[in-house]
């Protein structure tokens, strides 16, 4: 039996495991869902030298390895990271989507939280005309 090899295939292959493809990776980290909120972000690349960030909001951090960077206000964000050797040559990139929600509230009254998420329920009674909202 003689074995057939594809080694277009195998090339292919060895290119893209050597470039790094597949390898640039970060997770996320934070407590809490309502804005402001911190986020941890940790490099979890297997190739890289230097890391570019971009958290979506407008902001970004270059040469960080593990940035945390504040969410002010709710709302989804793309996170990307961009990973470059030693001589800072592009290696590849992850992204992320996060989603922030809530925020101080706007509500013009005292109601005994200072903060509240999107899908939170909020009930309200009116003791002078007997309603609930």
């Amino acid at each position: 039996m003689k074995l057939q090899y594809n080694y277009s295939l195998i090339l292919v292959s060895l290119f893209i495991s050597f470039m790094g493809f597949n390898q640039i990776s970060f997770s996320v980290n934070y407590s809490g869902n309502c804005a402001p909120v911190t986020v941890d972000f940790t490099n979890t690349s297997a190739v890289g030298e230097h890391f570019d960030w971009y958290f979506g909001d407008g902001n970004f951090v270059s040469d960080v390895t593990n940035p945390t960077h504040e969410y002010l206000d709710a709302g989804q964000y793309w996170v990307d990271m961009y990973a470059f050797d030693i001589n800072w040559n592009f290696i590849g990139s992850s992204f992320e989507q996060i989603t922030i929600g809530g925020g101080p509230s706007s509500i013009g009254f005292s109601y005994g939280i200072d903060t509240h998420c999107s899908n939170d329920n909020i009930s309200m009674y009116v003791p002078a005309n007997g309603n609930s909202f």
